[in-house]
């Protein structure tokens, strides 16, 4: 039912990224998929799991969770304008390693967002990279409504902690990113994605 009403929704031809998207009710139970994914990929051996995002106040709290972990766990918080071809080689990995690298907010601008996904492509090893987002998110709430959000979160009644992987969702990101990309010819920073969309005067 879910997946129909998703569809219908977003459905669309623009092209998103080839990468997986998890779709949570709320960011706090995004940011808990984040620490159990975490836990999981060190107990089946990840060589590395890098925790990357956009702005500084997701930065802040995956801070916090690395905090939590063993100073010994192959886990790292970076910021995506960090992804250089230079970090790839000082990181050393090679052929033999599985690397997880886990997006856990989206930059407005496609070029900006696309960036970790280009050093995923860029380094050695296997490099498994997923996107994170949640219905609170401001850039997704560009298109989702506080009556639509309703909707989508009674999808989540019976397990909050569940998430929804769509194509669908991926592809409307990517469309109102581009049509951001259009509107916004010289970019003011910010340390969140909404005060990205307001500074930067993007209406919907």
């Amino acid at each position: 039912m879910i997946g129909r009403l998703l569809s219908k929704l977003f459905g669309g031809s623009v092209e998103a990224p080839d990468i997986r998207l998890q779709l949570f009710p709320s960011r706090n139970a995004l940011f808990e998929a984040v620490a159990r994914q975490t836990e999981q990929l060190i107990s089946v051996g990840s060589s590395g799991i890098l925790l990357v995002a956009h702005f500084p106040d997701t930065l802040h709290r995956l801070k916090t969770l690395r905090d939590d972990l063993s100073p010994e766990a192959p886990v790292r918080v970076l910021a995506a304008e960090l992804l250089t071809p230079e970090l790839g080689r000082e990181l050393k990995f090679d052929s033999s390693h599985r690397v997880d690298l886990l997006l856990v907010d989206q930059h407005p601008l496609p070029a900006e967002d696309d960036r970790p996904l280009q050093f995923a492509a860029q380094i050695d090893g296997k490099c498994v990279p997923m996107r994170m987002v949640s219905l609170e998110d401001p850039l997704l709430r560009t298109f989702v409504n506080d009556g639509l959000q309703k909707m989508l979160q009674s999808a989540f009644v019976d397990d909050p902690q569940e998430s929804i992987q769509s194509r669908m969702v991926a592809r409307r990101l990517r469309a109102v990113q581009l049509q951001i990309e259009k509107t916004v010819e010289r970019p003011v920073a910010a340390d969140s994605q909404a005060a990205w969309l307001k500074n930067n005067e993007v209406v919907f």
